[in-house]
């Protein structure tokens, strides 16, 4: 065992275990807190490593093509041999393998807040939102109402959980030193548990969607509502769809995949804008794309009706100062890349 883990650079080994350290306090809590069944160990396991497989394969064909890609990650791909592409995975595995209990830990902890705490903060957020915006719902502004742009939109918001599960991959394949990896990484986590935990109890909020369950709806929502319901009565693949399923679930105390509601601050807007602080490095196509996928969640978020504006600007705010914060604290030194094999030279990323 022990030659194993010496085979794992300790920063890697370091971020896996506060994941696991991270999940064994969410069953701790919610066993001790009289709420056992809101843990939900394991129901990301199959998923998620499904994914890696399947990501893994398409990585070990790429690289092994002899055809030269058209894209920038393609021609990435390429340029790492088999043998090195094959390290890198295995660096990537500590992590890759805590990391569906990790996201367990938080759906637990989320759905222990819903247990414990009511949704207080809805109409402080709605009137904040309202006198941000000059009188108006962010959503009035917006006021879309072409229904192909509102698939649009939803696909792309849903695409946040692919890239929720192929980013932590995908930073160990770019050729960088490892205090760039470890600083998306750990700022990663701590997005999860200072916005989407901590921040979240503090401020527990449903978001607009849920005034329609509610005996006293807002007003300023339901033409919104009625857009989104009436818009695709078939609810097919649809925010509606999930946004039922989760109030469902609320109702029962019951956990299930990507299950319990919290509004204020938007982890999936703060994400997105740690996905552009990350890829702020990697040139001008990297940069557009990015921001072009902050600004659709960010629409979307409100658009959709999941969240208030100021969840948004609160999640970028957080991944911002998160990211600054974990960038002060990591030690300068560098660990031994990886990617490379033992005595060769770390190269740095030059342009």
């Amino acid at each position: 065992m022990r030659a194993i883990a010496a085979s794992w650079p300790r920063a890697d080994l370091a971020i896996a275990l506060a994941m696991l350290v991270y999940f064994g306090a969410a069953w701790m809590i919610c066993t001790l807190s009289g709420h056992p069944g809101v843990f939900a160990p394991f129901i990301y396991v199959l998923p998620f490593y499904a994914c890696y497989g399947l990501y893994a394969l398409v990585l070990l064909v790429a690289s092994s093509s002899k055809r030269r890609g058209k894209t920038a990650l393609m021609r990435l791909l390429q340029s790492l041999e088999p043998p090195q592409l094959r390290r890198r995975l295995k660096a990537a595995a500590p992590v890759l393998a805590a990391m569906p209990f990790f996201m367990a830990g938080f759906t637990s902890f989320k759905n222990l807040l819903n247990v414990i705490f009511p949704f207080t903060w809805d109409d402080r957020l709605a009137t904040a939102d309202k006198w941000l915006h000059f009188g108006r719902q962010p959503w009035q502004w917006l006021s879309i109402e072409i229904w192909p742009l509102t698939r649009f939109i939803e696909l792309v918001y849903a695409f946040w959980g692919v890239l929720l599960v192929l980013l932590p991959l995908l930073v160990y394949l770019v050729s960088e030193e490892w205090r760039h990896r470890a600083r998306f990484l750990i700022s990663y986590q701590l997005i999860f548990v200072l916005l989407g935990n901590v921040a979240a109890a503090a401020f527990m909020s449903a978001g607009p969607f849920a005034f329609q369950y509610s005996v006293a709806p807002h007003g300023d929502f339901m033409p919104l509502l009625q857009y989104l319901d009436h818009g695709d009565p078939a609810r097919s693949f649809s925010a509606v769809l999930y946004q039922h399923y989760l109030w469902l679930l609320y109702m029962n105390r019951v956990s299930g995949f990507g299950s319990a509601i919290s509004a204020f601050p938007s982890v999936h807007v703060a994400m997105a804008m740690l996905y552009l602080i990350y890829a702020w490095r990697f040139g001008r196509v990297a940069r557009l794309l990015a921001l072009a996928f902050l600004l659709l969640v960010l629409i979307g978020s409100v658009h959709l009706a999941w969240h208030y504006a100021v969840d948004g600007y609160a999640g970028i705010l957080g991944a911002v100062a998160i990211y600054a914060a974990v960038g002060l604290l990591l030690p300068k030194s560098r660990p031994v890349d990886p990617g490379y094999e033992p005595g060769e030279p770390a190269r740095t990323k030059t342009r």
